[in-house]
């Protein structure tokens, strides 16, 4: 079959480079760039450095010699501001490339149109929404918090076939298999953020980190909701407080020497309101945002997750069910959602399915 190296072809070759590094950018998003003559040959690529620095355009311009007719392929609209980065419109210019397809438009208001405008205004032809569908789905999360201040919110769930997390007496492992949570590591690898409720804690002691060989450095920031601040002072979580960033909610100190002994492990431990429900998720959404945090992850309880999926800032649900079969005395995935009317259950709408050693990752994306 004849492969035909169209803009659709070189603009998935930019998604895919970008979503290599999602997760490890810091606060800005994992960007894809391709540089290519005006024969449809490859001259150079590049995606969003460790931390975001450099950007992929610049990465992608550095030390070529840009032909006539070359066009320059970037999976999100290049920057128009500075920052730690000088403006990419500025170098893009600069290079003499007298093309551009971009995908998605920045929703960052400091960007937002402005950097197309500038490249239009040069006399560079600029091609928008090339496989926008695509682009707006590796943004979403970063999406939702440069236009609402609050992170993108994706829910992890590992379950039996019949949707039960653990049995009647907690034990709960391993419901999925190996390749499953492995997965599950990639996904904290791809979020910048993971949220747990004290439970979790208590009873799984978890360290919450990326275990994946060579990216435990990329391990997300660690998150508890703790209305009554129960957690163990000698919890895996606190000890490593350290080396990976680890936040606290609680509604009240309910020992100050406590909190003085984990602010001295490095935990910073943050009140929030408490609602009828537990502490409210919002007011967490909230600060994270205020902190430049782009996506999060929750992991459990299943009251957490009710929660979350009465988000309106939900963005994915990672499924992963087994082909085990624990009956009506397990612990179910999902808390109370108080749903008396089916049409107003959450509509969720399934992505994709993957295969994993016969455990089956089912992905939602939800109809807004």
């Amino acid at each position: 079959m004849k492969i035909i190296r169209d803009d659709n072809f070189f603009m998935n070759l930019a998604i895919n480079i970008a979503k290599r590094k999602k997760g490890m950018t810091g606060v800005n998003p994992s960007v894809g760039c391709v540089v290519v003559s005006k024969n449809k040959t490859i001259i150079s690529t590049g995606n969003t450095g460790s931390n975001g620095s450099p950007h992929a355009e610049i990465k992608a311009l550095n030390g070529i010699q840009i032909e006539a007719g070359s066009t320059l392929y970037t999976t999100l609209e290049p920057c128009f501001h500075s920052g730690k980065n000088p403006p990419c419109v500025d170098e893009i210019i600069k290079s003499g490339i007298k093309r551009v397809v971009v995908a998605s438009l920045d929703k960052n208001p400091l960007v937002n149109g402005k950097g197309i405008k500038k490249l239009k205004n040069s006399g560079i032809i600029v091609l928008q929404g090339v496989l926008i569908k695509k682009t707006e789905d590796l943004y979403g999360e970063f999406f939702n918090r440069v236009t609402y201040g609050i992170p993108g919110i994706n829910i992890k769930i590992a379950s039996s076939a019949d949707g039960k997390t653990a049995l009647k007496n907690g034990k709960s492992k391993w419901i999925t298999n190996k390749l499953s949570r492995n997965y599950g590591h990639k996904l904290r690898l791809c979020n910048d953020g993971i949220m747990v409720g004290i439970n979790t804690i208590l009873k799984d002691n978890p360290s919450l980190t990326c275990r994946l060989p060579g990216l435990t450095k990329f391990s997300p920031s660690r998150f508890v909701m703790d209305t009554n601040l129960k957690i163990p002072v000698n919890s895996k979580i606190i000890n490593t407080a350290k080396k990976n960033e680890t936040i606290i909610f609680t509604s009240k100190y309910s020992s100050k020497r406590k909190v003085r002994i984990l602010k001295n492990k490095g935990v910073q431990v943050i009140r929030i309101p408490k609602t009828k429900k537990g502490l409210s998720l919002n007011s967490a959404l909230k600060f994270l945002g205020k902190k430049e945090y782009n996506s999060l992850l929750i992991e459990g309880g299943n009251k957490l997750i009710a929660s979350a999926i009465n988000s309106s800032h939900l963005n994915k649900i990672f499924w992963f069910s087994s082909e085990k079969i624990i009956g009506e005395e397990g612990k179910p995935s999902v808390g109370k959602l108080n749903i008396a009317n089916l049409d107003n259950s959450p509509n969720l709408i399934l992505q994709n399915m993957i295969n994993l050693d016969n455990n089956y990752l089912k992905v939602y994306g939800v109809r807004k």
